[in-house]
């Protein structure tokens, strides 16, 4: 007999969270019930609460470190501190966008082509929208607002700036002011 004592799902989830979620839910039905391990963004801003609940009940942990941040260990080191209450996060979350802004200025290019060479990297996806829209920013604020606060917030109800229009001129006009211009994500707690 085959025993699965862990279940890790790494598909690139829509917005809905699906399959990923059916997937992680099966996976604390298992008899043995399995640990769950995503590294979708979606399942975890949508149904953190419930994932979370689910893995306790079941004795099982649920995780996902690598859904956002391309991996930085955020999520582990908030468990390792568990007397620590944030109140305020402010960073930036989305490397496709921070890699299209710094190599226009850096090397004085479009935004297209800075898209094709973060492609050619395998930073951005083929299709890029996402991440120039704000929605990938706006999901990953949602997993941490969900894993930090405790609070569940819709991906598609927090506000979000495309840089699809943003120019070389704009670009080297904030430069020449002195500043780097990037797309930065913040959320605080409400008292």
């Amino acid at each position: 007999m085959l025993l699965v004592s862990q279940v890790l799902e790494a598909m690139n989830a829509a917005a809905d969270g699906q399959p990923a979620l059916s997937i992680l839910e099966q996976a604390f039905m298992m008899e043995p019930p399995a640990h769950a391990i995503t590294a979708s963004k979606a399942p975890v801003a949508l149904a953190y609460q419930r994932l979370k609940a689910f893995a306790l009940k079941r004795g099982r942990r649920f995780l996902f470190e690598s859904s956002v941040m391309d991996g930085v260990p955020i999520f582990s080191l908030l468990r390792q501190l568990p007397g620590v209450k944030v109140k305020r996060f402010v960073g930036v979350l989305n490397s496709t966008t921070n890699l299209v802004l710094t190599r226009m200025r850096r090397e004085n290019c479009s935004l297209w082509d800075a898209v094709a060479f973060a492609q050619q990297e395998g930073i951005a996806e083929r299709d890029p929208s996402d991440d120039l829209d704000g929605k990938d920013a706006a999901t990953k604020l949602a997993v941490l607002s969900a894993a930090i606060f405790g609070c569940q917030v819709n991906p598609a109800e927090i506000p979000a700036d495309s840089i699809r229009n943003v120019t070389l001129e704009q670009v080297h006009d904030v430069a020449a002011r002195g500043h780097t211009l990037k797309v930065v994500c913040e959320a605080t707690l409400a008292e």
